[in-house]
């Protein structure tokens, strides 16, 4: 298969309001089903009240399709899309589900406030924070799980030893004097 009939994947999540009631976001996850379906998409997009997070595949140009025409919505311009390319189709279907959280922290609604989110740094950024601070003046935190942790993970970084992301507030809460002593903190997944 040649490059340009390679197939893409692309995953990418945003914490976003999307919707205003559970009634709109169902409408929404028609619309967007019937989107992703239209370019012969195929993978899963969780939908939530709090944002979106997909991971979907098809040929090159239909995954670029797509996020062109994601980036002209106002709420998803500054998404940042990680894609790949690969030899075989990725997926098998197509699912577009409605859940409660795009990413599983398991809190409730009102723990947590989108506008107190972190700056997303670029590969150099997040470098050149490493280099240029005193080693014992930030926490680099690892956030995937052990397994990911072991198989390889940069020099210095904490590992809260969790199974499944919902475990990681709970780490958070019990290391938080640690943290708070801290100038920043640095986190990767």
């Amino acid at each position: 298969m040649g490059q340009d009939d390679a197939y893409a994947v692309v995953l990418y999540y945003k914490y976003v309001r999307l919707c205003e009631t559970p009634e709109e976001l169902e409408a929404f996850a028609v619309a967007h089903e019937q989107l992703c379906s239209s370019l012969h998409l195929t993978g899963r997009v969780r939908l939530a009240l709090e944002g979106i997070n997909g991971t979907l595949g098809g040929s090159s140009s239909t995954v670029q399709s797509y996020i062109e025409f994601m980036q002209q919505q106002p709420q998803f311009f500054d998404v940042d899309w990680k894609t790949s390319q690969s030899d075989v189709e990725p997926f098998p279907e197509l699912q577009v589900r409605v859940v409660g959280e795009i990413v599983a922290l398991e809190l409730p609604d009102d723990a947590y406030d989108l506008s107190l989110r972190g700056q997303h740094l670029t590969p150099e950024q997040f470098r050149s924070e490493q280099l240029g601070t005193d080693p014992e003046s930030f926490a680099l935190i690892d956030v995937r799980n052990t397994y990911e942790f072991n198989v390889g993970h940069f020099a210095g970084a904490l590992n809260p030893k969790t199974r499944r992301f919902g475990q990681f507030p709970q780490w958070v809460r019990d290391e938080l004097p640690m943290l708070q002593q801290k100038d920043k903190v640095l986190m990767y997944c």
